[in-house]
């Protein structure tokens, strides 16, 4: 579970543009939690460690994968979180209480939801 120990992040985002829902996510960076697991991110992020990916498991079965370098922000502007909050209240237990929010994302469907697990692989092995 996200503590209060970990950076806490906040993201809005326009969830449906032809409304104009703006939404706040808050939670922790993926790209500290994977640093603080020991899988190598930031300036080591370069040759074999570009073959490593995520793949995020939810209560669901739905599984999403993204590779090290767009959870990275020496790679990527906007960092995905997985977040434990929406507009300051905890996720509804249909989306919670973890979800992925990628937000250079056109379409929603890699905001997965229900998060499990996050399992790091190689697509070398």
């Amino acid at each position: 579970m996200l503590s209060a120990s970990h950076s806490r992040f906040k993201i809005s985002f326009i969830l449906i543009p032809a409304t104009s829902l703006q939404l706040t996510y808050k939670g922790v960076y993926i790209q500290d939690m994977l640093s603080r697991a020991g899988v190598t991110m930031g300036s080591l992020l370069r040759g074999g460690n570009l073959s490593k990916y995520v793949l995020a498991v939810c209560a669901d079965g739905y599984r999403v994968v993204y590779s090290l370098a767009e959870l990275d922000s020496s790679f990527v502007r906007d960092l995905p979180i997985i977040a434990c909050l929406i507009d300051g209240q905890a996720l509804n237990s249909a989306k919670g209480p973890l979800r992925v929010i990628m937000p250079g994302d056109k379409k929603p469907a890699r905001n997965c939801f229900q998060l499990k697990e996050l399992i790091v692989r190689s697509a070398s092995n």
